[in-house]
């Protein structure tokens, strides 16, 4: 069930950010960049990722129902 709405909001959320040109929306991608201060870095994998035309974040979401 938890997959089943993951893919739900992933869905959603392409669908908004999708008539925006230049973002692009990942599901579940494995990342070490997100936390940039510090000395270690953190591997996480939010449900959702979505990217401005410079690949810059401009969201992270984690989709729990």
């Amino acid at each position: 069930m938890n997959r089943i709405f993951e893919q739900a909001v992933e869905r959603a959320v392409t669908e908004v950010f999708g008539t925006h040109s230049g973002c692009t929306v990942e599901s579940q991608t494995t990342t070490r960049n997100l936390v940039t201060d510090g000395k270690h870095t953190v591997s996480i994998r939010p449900d959702i990722l979505v990217r401005d035309e410079e690949r810059d974040l401009i969201l992270v979401g984690d989709a729990k129902w």
